[in-house]
């Protein structure tokens, strides 16, 4: 997806010459590396002043949560690993399409493998505000003191957790709100008007997903 970087990417994007674009909360990036730290370089489109949140687990395990920042355009996942080992690392986006794009454009780690295996089983959940995990992590971001995106937590909702449990790919097709016959306040756009986006959101004007064929 990105040059020079095997990965597999599980959830709707798009590739650019500037890299693998993509929206949709629960989009997940799973690749296997060895060396003692991994980065990437990630843009955001800061849509409407905002910026996204993102989930990172290596070897199965959570070791950090981060948010994009105005300007900044690379990020450190991972340090002080077991430099022999290869390790395998999952990003996961926990906002929804809703606060835009964001853009993986280069990797860095001392060697890169071929991804994990592809796994048989694959479920996608189409849904609204319950299933992007809306407001899941108050604890850490209490609603007086947090945007209302910031307790979204896509990595770690209902679907993620069963396909954990059911070792089963995931992907979200979910926008708060939003339903299929109507929304919570208004007619219209409803998911089947707005299914075939890649961004998963409001827009009328967004690029057309092309299935891999897993879902």
């Amino acid at each position: 997806v990105v040059p020079g970087a095997p990965m597999d990417v599980i959830g709707r994007y798009v590739t650019t010459a500037e890299g693998v674009q993509f929206a949709a909360a629960g989009t997940t990036f799973r690749l296997r590396f060895s060396g003692s730290s991994f980065a990437i370089d990630l843009s955001d489109e800061e849509r409407d002043g905002g910026y996204n949140r993102f989930s990172v687990r290596i070897d199965g395990t959570e070791v950090l949560r981060f948010r994009t920042m105005p300007g900044v355009t690379h990020y450190a996942l991972a340090a002080n690993l077991v430099e022999r080992e290869v390790h395998t690392l999952e990003l996961i986006k926990d906002t929804e399409g809703i606060n835009g794009w964001s853009r993986i454009s280069a990797v860095y780690a001392d060697s890169l493998y071929a991804p994990p295996p592809r796994r048989s089983k694959h479920v996608e959940f189409i849904g609204d505000s319950i299933t992007s995990v809306y407001g899941a992590d108050v604890a850490a971001f209490p609603c007086a003191e947090s945007t209302w995106f910031d307790g979204h937590r896509a990595s770690d909702g209902y679907a993620a957790v069963l396909g954990r449990q059911l070792d089963a790919e995931v992907m979200l097709t979910s926008v708060s709100g939003m339903g299929i016959y109507r929304n919570w306040n208004t007619d219209a756009p409803v998911m089947t008007e707005r299914y075939g986006g890649v961004w998963v959101n409001w827009d009328a004007d967004q690029p057309l997903w092309t299935s891999d064929g897993r879902f």
